[in-house]
């Protein structure tokens, strides 16, 4: 045994100085614009949130499904879908981004969203069967950003700035809702 006594002395954080969230910005500025790339996953999930409130109430959207429109339940299904897709990309995420990395689980969920997007746009007037499935497929992609666009942020932020580009995400959500309404 040794008669040195640093090594029986905890080692403590106190010893270095702590940057401040501005020191660690300068010093890594791409970590910024990476943050914000990976949270675009947040703002997608805001807009397809927001997007149906307005399409429901077009005059075109109604003349050609009106099964969708006069149909509360229907009307439920089509809103919720989004959600259900999402529980399962969600829960998927985690294994998912262990497996195959987080970056390749942000582009599969990415492949998901515009998958879903092409079939949500190629739904053909009295058959809404295209509107649920590509919903569906959507919410599966925006749940697995869900899951893996904060994870990503946190990982890869020092620790003065974790809680900054953590947030991104969900400032992307909101931004994403409030676009939507805008575009309306």
């Amino acid at each position: 045994m040794s008669n040195s006594s640093s090594r029986d002395e905890p080692y403590t954080m106190e010893s270095t100085p702590k940057k401040t969230i501005w020191q660690s910005i300068r010093e890594n500025p791409k970590v910024i614009f990476i943050a914000f790339f990976a949270s675009l996953g947040g703002f997608e999930y805001g807009y397809q949130q927001g997007v149906l409130g307005q399409s429901l109430v077009m005059t075109r959207f109604t003349q050609n499904f009106p099964s969708v429109v006069e149909s509360s339940s229907a009307t439920g299904w089509l809103t919720s879908i989004l959600q259900l897709g999402g529980i399962l990309g969600s829960l998927a995420a985690g294994v998912s981004s262990e497996i195959i990395s987080r970056k390749y689980t942000m582009f599969i969920a990415c492949c998901w969203v515009v998958l879903g997007s092409y079939l949500y746009v190629g739904a053909t007037a009295g058959n809404p069967s295209l509107l649920y499935a590509g919903r569906f497929l959507t919410g599966v992609g925006v749940g697995l950003f869900s899951g893996v666009g904060p994870l990503y942020n946190a990982e890869l932020s020092a620790p003065e700035m974790r809680g900054l580009l953590v947030s991104f995400y969900q400032l992307a959500t909101i931004l994403g809702i409030m676009l939507s309404f805008w575009v309306g």
